[in-house]
């Protein structure tokens, strides 16, 4: 994520709400390493925010 200015909670769910993966992201490293997940639809929730989103 770029603009970050001080560490931010990040949740990758499943559409179904399963917690798949949680980090902290710094203003050095603003990246979430999705490789792992096969692709889909999943929900992304930064702090307070949560949006959508495809892996391919």
């Amino acid at each position: 994520m770029q603009g970050l200015r001080e560490n931010a909670q990040v949740r990758v769910l499943g559409l179904d709400g399963t917690l798949l993966i949680e980090a902290t992201l710094t203003p050095n490293n603003g990246r979430v390493d999705v490789s792992a997940l096969a692709a889909g639809v999943y929900m992304l929730q930064v702090n307070e925010t949560t949006v959508k989103f495809l892996k391919k």
